[in-house]
Order: structure tokens, then sequence, then C-alpha cells
């Protein structure tokens, strides 16, 4: 179960970072001061991202394996 909810995270991850870039890409032209070489937080925001996921995960899961069937 946990494999298959970071497969998911993995994949959203990485079409919203695609999507940021391209969208970044798009306004660079247009307003003054966006950059595509924002990796700090893109990073940032990767780990949070992680990290919620990992933990809304986790919690129901352990909570499952706790109950006697």
């Amino acid at each position: 179960m946990l494999t298959g909810s970071l497969k998911l995270t993995m994949t959203g991850i990485s079409a919203g970072l695609l999507g940021a870039w391209v969208v970044a890409r798009l306004l660079m032209s247009n307003v003054f001061g966006v950059t595509t070489n924002n990796l700090d937080v893109y990073a940032v925001s990767v780990a949070v991202l992680g990290a919620a996921v990992l933990l809304a995960t986790l919690v129901p899961l352990r909570r499952a394996t706790r109950v006697d069937p």
C-alpha cells in the first residue's frame, strides 16, 4: 500500500515539476524577475509534499495493521 502511494506521489511530483518549469519559462519573458533557476523552491516543495504524503499514508496504514482480523 505504501509503495502504491509513493508511486502516485512521484508521478504527481514529476508532472508538477515539469508543469512548473513550463509555466516559469512562459512567464520569464513576460514578468520581470521570474526565473527557472529556483531550485531551492522546487526542492523544498518536493520535500514538504513528500513528507505530507508519507505521513498521510503511514498513519492510517499503522492503524489498520493494529486491527485484529
